[in-house]
């Protein structure tokens, strides 16, 4: 049996990641052992999960995944390298894994392990561009794609030099190799990984979309994770993904509306059940539903997805960020700022715009604070993303400390979400190979309490996350295993 790691966040589950389990299983074949390391109730880029970890786990397991495993909360909620290192780290743990699969934007995904080479040794001409676009206060994403076009650009045969050492350093033999596709965006094939790769030199243009869609910054900081663990990292299949790049929110053609973006779904979500967020009474009148609305979403997701989301959403039990809002700015308000400058993302410059928008945040209904307070604080340096994970941060108490350690330390146990039949046997053998311990139950959480502080500190954020979200939501507190 061959196993393949995934590394996703189903928030929530639609047809592109149905897509994308199909393709692997057209490529492999059926008897596959498919493990996914999926965020918890905190996300990478949304903050709050639209549906609870358990219910995200069981509509994987039904969608094809053998075995679900949680991204423990200080990596899930961090940046592109920290979810990276967490999650190939985890996945690679379980002594399983040998081969990653991950969409991505790009119709063109050779380069992005071309660039990973780049990035990683960034020849001294490189990071002199890199440096130049700093300083004019671009963010970390459009840095990197103006230096890398800059260096590619030079009419220098030290370029194609510094890439020859490159490979050589890093024993690099493969490359991916793109097949033809149509320009419909129709089922996008699986990209060809026998041929052996080309070096990148002047004469190579990056696609103007290579750095530009979070996908392919996420698939970029998978490679360079799996590429640091040596001969034990697995290696990293990018698949082009199939509709809506994952920011974009209007659908322009037919396939744009079988094959969502994650985002357009969880915007779609809110407009049908977001109004119901500032009704203080369940009984109380309820605006009319929007049938035409929600049946057109049904066309992107699993019919097992759709009515997990209606019955949740019509219980006013889906997590939106716009929940967050007044808890956030109780606590921006409360908080001292050299108390607020020791958690993740809030430098002495956020920390001040923070606390200003706060104070400006007048006569305004609480669903609205969320939206408002974020567009007060975008900026170039602090894009939507940025603002999203500190305000998490904040929420869940993550200090930058913290999130240095895990970086250092990386995941501390491999946690058990859900699986099914052949998951049940997976596990089996991740009990005998994994080079963590494998928590299944709570108890287990106390049986490996003596492992030191890293184990500690990582699970207890774990349960505070789950408790949080829970009150956030109108919920009781319950407990990690409801």
């Amino acid at each position: 049996m061959k196993m393949i790691g995934f590394v996703a966040e189903y928030n929530p589950l639609h047809n592109g990641h149905i897509h994308q389990i199909a393709q692997v299983k057209q490529r492999y074949g059926n008897r596959l052992g498919l493990i996914a390391v999926m965020s918890g109730d905190w996300t990478q880029r949304a903050g709050l999960a639209i549906l609870d970890k358990w219910e995200r786990a069981r509509l994987a397991t039904q969608a094809g995944i053998s075995l679900i495993i949680e991204l423990p909360t200080v990596f899930a909620t961090g940046n592109a390298p920290c979810f990276a290192k967490g999650a190939v780290e985890l996945l690679t743990a379980t002594g399983l894994i040998k081969q990653i699969c991950c969409g991505a934007e790009t119709d063109q995904p050779k380069y992005l392990h071309q660039v990973a080479d780049l990035m990683e040794s960034e020849p001294p001409a490189l990071s002199r561009h890199l440096q130049e676009a700093l300083k004019q206060g671009l963010n970390a994403g459009a840095a990197w794609e103006q230096a890398l076009k800059a260096y590619l650009s030079t009419a220098n045969p030290a370029v194609t030099k510094d890439t020859s050492e490159l490979k050589k350093r890093l024993n690099f033999t493969e490359q991916m190799n793109l097949e033809k596709q149509s320009n419909s965006r129709q089922q996008a094939p699986l990209v060809n990984q026998s041929d052996k790769g080309q070096e990148m030199s002047s004469d190579d243009t990056l696609p103007d979309d290579l750095l530009r869609g979070s996908n392919n910054w996420l698939a970029l900081e998978y490679i360079k994770a799996a590429r640091r663990l040596g001969n034990s990292g697995p290696h990293v299949t990018v698949l082009p993904r199939q509709g809506q790049p994952y920011l974009d929110t209007t659908a322009h053609t037919e396939t744009d509306l079988d094959y969502p973006s994650g985002t357009a779904i969880r915007e779609k979500l809110y407009q049908l059940f977001g109004s119901r967020l500032s009704q203080t009474n369940v009984s109380s009148k309820r605006p009319p539903f929007n049938e035409k609305m929600w049946l057109q979403l049904c066309r992107g997701l699993p019919d097992s997805t759709a009515a997990t989301l209606l019955r949740t959403g019509l219980n006013r039990h889906l997590g939106f960020n716009e929940q967050m809002g007044p808890h956030l700015l109780c606590s921006l308000l409360a908080q001292p700022k050299q108390s607020l400058e020791k958690l993740a993302g809030f430098s002495p410059d956020f920390t001040n715009r923070s606390v200003a928008n706060a104070r400006e945040l007048n006569d305004i209904e609480p669903v609205e604070i969320w939206s408002s307070f974020i567009e007060k604080s975008r900026s170039r340096n602090f894009t939507i993303a940025y603002v999203v994970r500190a305000l998490t941060a904040l929420a869940l108490g993550i200090t930058d400390e913290q999130r240095k350690r895990a970086m250092t330390v990386g995941p501390q146990y491999i946690r058990v979400l859900a699986f099914d039949k052949t998951g049940r046997y997976l596990l089996r053998r991740m009990r005998e190979s994994a080079t963590l311990p494998v928590i299944t139950r709570e108890s287990d959480f106390l049986e490996y309490n003596g492992l030191g502080q890293n184990f500690t500190e990582q699970y207890e954020l774990d349960m505070k996350a789950v408790r949080i979200r829970r009150l956030m939501l109108g919920q009781g507190p319950g407990n990690n295993f409801d």
